[in-house]
C-alpha cells in the first residue's frame, strides 16, 4: 500500500476525518449536521485533492 493509501484508509478509520470527507464529498445539511460545531465553524478551511484533505 502506497502513502497516499495509507493516508485515506486512516481519513476512514478516524470518526472526525471521515465526517468531513463525507460532506466534503457530498455537501448536505445532514452531512453538515454530523460533524461536530467546532468542526462545522471550521470545515470552510478543508477541501479535498482526490481523496486526501
Amino acid at each position: 500500500m502506497d502513502l497516499r493509501d495509507e493516508i485515506v484508509a486512516a481519513y476512514a478509520d478516524d470518526a472526525v476525518y471521515a465526517g468531513i470527507v463525507a460532506y466534503l464529498r457530498a455537501p448536505s445539511d445532514e452531512t453538515l449536521g454530523a460533524l461536530s460545531r467546532n468542526t462545522r465553524n471550521q470545515i470552510d478551511r478543508y477541501h479535498l485533492d482526490g481523496d486526501l484533505l
